[in-house]
């Protein structure tokens, strides 16, 4: 019977037998025999995979980003926000305030003008060095795409419009030394059946027009990402603001505007000076007429400095 009880306990511990390297096994005794049986296996509890931290990118909506721009078209902000890696959408206002920019003196433009001789209060006046001076003053909005070349790279094309006022820069021709104080805002100049008025000071107030009045489309490129995962960036962006041409119109105090052209200057607008920052020498003759028929864009530099908000 015994010998039975061994057989049987035997068979049934090859049944529930394992490698060693998986369970710890315990003897037992029948009798005179000895066997190897194995202990009821320990139940372990399933641990779960710790939570993946989610890893922030450049998605749809996700991120918006405030910046600072200072540039030929002033100073203003911007907002921005990512659509994809590939695109992301701006929006901002910039202001350049009268005979103010964060880039003078490049912005300032200064010369001498030889606009020949006139008959003002009755006499013969020599208008052959008049000086006259520029500056820009500029306020608009804009809304700007940015195509990306690549996932993760800087470079990316742009387009886009800008919205405001039309005035691009403005500016005097001082004819205080060709005048008496009596003369100031009395006295008028006779160009060819328009008349033109200084003001108080001697000064004639001018101001320069894109032709294309209210939506300006924006073409260019940049470097840089304004929607960022974090911290700070820059940009740099180049680019053209289309304007038809630009307009130099005299503000006559109180009075109609003017606008002036070659023929009523008798074609004396020759620009023939050197760019202030780039050191380039430009000859134009018929000025007025160049930049109001054929100069038809707006050059445009833009420095920025962008934080993310969320």
């Amino acid at each position: 019977m015994k010998k039975h009880l061994f057989v049987l306990a035997a068979f049934v511990g090859s049944l529930l037998a394992v490698p060693t390297s998986y369970a710890q096994y315990v003897t037992e005794t029948f009798g005179d025999s000895t066997i190897v049986v194995q202990p009821e296996p320990e139940l372990y509890t399933a641990t779960p995979k710790s939570k993946r931290k989610t890893k922030k990118d450049l998605r749809f909506l996700n991120h918006m980003s405030l910046g600072v721009k200072a540039g030929l078209d002033g100073l203003g902000a911007e907002v921005c926000i990512p659509f994809g890696r590939f695109i992301q959408v701006r929006g901002g206002y910039s202001i350049q305030p009268d005979k103010i920019s964060p880039l003078a003196p490049y912005v300032v433009y200064n010369t001498n003008l030889n606009l020949g001789t006139y008959e003002i209060g009755g006499t013969k006046r020599d208008l052959s060095n008049v000086p006259v001076s520029a500056w820009l003053v500029q306020s608009s909005a804009r809304g700007l795409v940015d195509l990306y070349l690549s996932k993760n790279g800087p470079l990316h094309l742009t387009a886009g419009v800008y919205l405001g006022n039309p005035l691009i820069a403005a500016g005097q021709a001082d004819l205080s030394g060709a005048l008496t104080a009596e003369e100031y805002n009395s006295v008028y100049i006779d160009l060819d059946g328009q008349r033109i008025y200084t003001d108080d000071n001697g000064m004639v107030p001018i101001e320069i027009r894109a032709n294309r009045q209210v939506l300006r489309p924006y073409f260019g490129l940049g470097l840089g990402r304004s929607a960022i995962k974090s911290g700070i960036a820059f940009s740099l962006d180049f680019g053209v603001i289309m304007t038809e041409g630009e307009t130099v119109v005299v503000t006559n105090p109180k009075r109609d505007d003017v606008v002036l052209t070659s023929a009523m200057i008798e074609h004396k607008d020759v620009i023939d000076t050197t760019i202030p920052g780039i050191n380039k020498q430009v000859h134009i003759d018929d000025a007025l007429d160049y930049f109001r028929e054929e100069f038809r864009f707006f050059p445009v530099v833009n420095l920025g400095i962008h934080i993310r908000l969320f």
